[in-house]
């Protein structure tokens, strides 16, 4: 985990890669869900970890810059695939950090970009973005 908010040279390369790759103005990082298959031990909780495409994985929710780099990443204990991205979040190091000084995380009048399944009732997130279909919808 980052220990301190991206410089100021860092942040407005970040902010300008969105609005130049994806026309996206004032965003500081994105953030999304992945599920990572795992084999749980124990049968009593191993339905904890089904995931709702039907197979056993942990979740891990990121934050990247617009080329997919790691801004950070949330991996903790007990996300078990069943969770949903707000379960990650409501716990999240860094999105505590963000919302405590989010001018120097984000920049003035920073969003967070993120899909459906990642809300803080548009208090930094700007969701939900959806994908492009064609390249030149980027």
């Amino acid at each position: 985990m980052p220990s301190t908010p991206p410089d100021a040279k860092r942040l407005a390369d970040i902010r300008a890669q969105f609005q130049s790759r994806r026309g996206l103005p004032n965003v500081g990082m994105a953030c999304d869900g992945t599920h990572v298959p795992f084999n749980p031990d124990r049968n009593q909780n191993k339905n904890d970890f089904r995931n709702y495409k039907d197979w056993y994985s942990l979740l891990v929710v990121a934050f990247v810059d617009s080329f997919y780099c790691f801004v950070d990443a949330d991996v903790g204990v007990g996300y078990s695939g069943r969770s949903g991205d707000n379960t990650v979040l409501k716990f999240s190091w860094l999105l505590q950090q963000v919302y405590a000084n989010p001018t120097a995380w984000l920049g003035e009048a920073g969003v967070i970009l993120g899909d459906g399944g990642a809300s803080d009732g548009n208090t930094l997130f700007q969701n939900p973005y959806q994908a492009p279909n064609h390249p030149r919808e980027c």
